[in-house]
């Protein structure tokens, strides 16, 4: 889960921008939201941009919120059963 919480925040670690991270488990699944306060920009290169694909790939779900105040990234994991 950690890398789903860090992907989301390398750029807004190198500016000024602040950011927030909420996490609960509620009946066995975890719920995850990522905000900050910079602005959305495009991937800049072809090993640039890659964190929410990974975050797609570990998750359940995720959705994506661009504010006029900042991004939100909303994520969800399913209770593994077994």
């Amino acid at each position: 889960m950690i890398i789903v919480v860090l992907e989301p925040q390398p750029d807004v670690s190198r500016t000024s921008a602040r950011r927030g991270v909420l996490a609960e488990r509620s009946d066995g699944a975890v719920m995850i939201e990522v905000s900050d306060s910079g602005r959305w920009r495009a991937p800049r290169g072809s090993q640039r941009g890659l964190g929410l694909g990974i975050i797609e790939k570990l998750m359940d779900t995720m959705e994506v919120e661009q504010t006029p105040t900042g991004t939100l990234v909303r994520m969800r994991k399913e209770p593994v059963e077994g």
